[in-house]
């Protein structure tokens, strides 16, 4: 979860299995003329079973039926997830202005902690 967004629960979107749990979350943020694609989380019980695949696809389509819908959608990652990103037609992208400081302050801080690289990507590509 980045620790820099600020929490506005009407963004977040909830996944929960049939016991009412939640398995995961994301959320879509504006920042500027642009929006984000941050706090995508998974439970481990729960990864490979299309819930997090599940979540960016529902977000997207938020943003796309919104008054946003043309605004690009960006997102910050470590290198090993862009696949997984990839797959829902986000492409490697410069970070945009509102998002520099946050990309510049995460590479540091994703190289400290995980010795891989962040990387910023756009959608659509």
């Amino acid at each position: 979860m980045n620790p820099l967004s600020t929490l506005v629960p009407s963004r977040f979107l909830l996944a929960c299995d049939g016991e009412s749990r939640i398995s995961g979350f994301g959320q879509l943020r504006e920042q500027g003329d642009l929006w984000e694609l941050a706090s995508l989380f998974v439970e481990k019980s729960s990864r490979g079973q299309g819930v997090g695949s599940a979540l960016v696809q529902r977000l997207l389509t938020r943003h796309e039926s919104s008054a946003a819908a043309g605004k690009p959608v960006y997102l910050l990652t470590l290198q090993d997830k862009s696949s997984f990103y990839r797959r829902h037609g986000f492409a490697v992208a410069p970070p945009p202005g509102p998002l520099q400081f946050e990309a510049a302050l995460g590479k540091v801080i994703a190289k400290l902690a995980t010795g891989q690289e962040l990387i910023c990507m756009r959608y659509p590509a």
